[in-house]
């Protein structure tokens, strides 16, 4: 039996099913189920980014590492798994299997495609294009361009690649290299970035980085930036490219967090703002 929820409130949903093809829930399957409980002890619904680190771990793990009585999280668990067994609190279609579920959507024009395997459970990525959320998506919001934040910076590299531990929104750490560090200067001020090398066979520098800016106009999580390789010991770093991630505009999205070397204490005022969905 496979079960996926029918929401159709966000252009992206995120759908968890085990190894054997059976779909356990959606994301909004999942923080229906979880509201439902921790209302149950008076405590208020998830938040976006709690969503994001609610889902993948294991279930008594996931409530511990919210803001809860530590007395109540085996309470919490037992809760969250009779509102889950109740089944009315979310409308889900029961399949025989994946590729019934699959031909189905593939049939409305919806893109599905698997993402990401985490804890022995696969992602798969479901792409709406008649959701109305993307039909009224109207752009990203932008600094003006300003060329002093298209800066020249030093690339030292390390002596060996070090393979960093970059966190995620959901709670967990991905393994990334970084060749080496930029040290630049903006405003007269001189900082550095640790870029990484998202993808071997496509080498180029990955920035995942936060400012000052995410207080207000830019994106709380962190922004991205992409680099040419280093040429003579050089890197441009143009801010006014700087782009959001893709959890900027859904909640079921698995984006990099900023490591802590990478979280700046200056404004980059470039590059593509908060889009405020959420």
């Amino acid at each position: 039996m496979a079960i996926v929820g029918q929401t159709r409130s966000v252009a992206v949903q995120l759908v968890v099913f085990d190894l054997d093809g059976t779909i356990i829930d959606s994301a909004p399957g999942i923080a229906a189920t979880a509201n439902a409980a921790l209302a149950e002890f008076s405590y208020p619904p998830l938040t976006s980014m709690e969503l994001a680190g609610f889902i993948g771990p294991p279930l008594r793990e996931s409530f511990a590492h919210l803001s809860v009585d530590p007395d109540h999280v085996d309470d919490l668990v037992l809760a969250y798994r009779r509102h889950y067994a109740g089944g009315h609190l979310y409308n889900a279609t029961v399949y025989d299997g994946v590729e019934q579920l699959f031909s189905e959507l593939r049939a409305r024009g919806i893109r599905v495609a698997v993402a990401t395997a985490k804890q022995e459970r696969f992602a798969v990525r479901i792409k709406d294009p008649e959701n109305p959320a993307r039909k009224a998506f109207h752009g990203v919001p932008r600094f003006p361009v300003d060329p002093a934040l298209r800066v020249v910076a030093d690339f030292e590299p390390y002596a060996t690649p070090q393979v960093r531990a970059i966190p995620t929104v959901l709670g967990t750490t991905e393994a990334m290299t970084a060749p080496g560090l930029l040290r630049f200067k903006v405003g007269g001020q001189e900082r550095t970035l640790e870029p990484l090398l998202e993808d071997p066979d496509h080498p180029e520098l990955f920035l995942i980085f936060r400012d000052t800016t995410s207080t207000q106009d830019t994106y709380p999580a962190g922004r991205f930036l992409y680099a040419e390789m280093p040429k003579d010991g050089k890197v441009v770093l143009d801010f006014n490219k700087a782009e959001n991630p893709p959890c900027a505009f859904t909640l079921f999205a698995t984006c990099p967090l900023p490591p802590k070397q990478n979280q700046l204490d200056i404004p980059i005022r470039a590059g593509e703002k908060d889009p405020g969905l959420h």
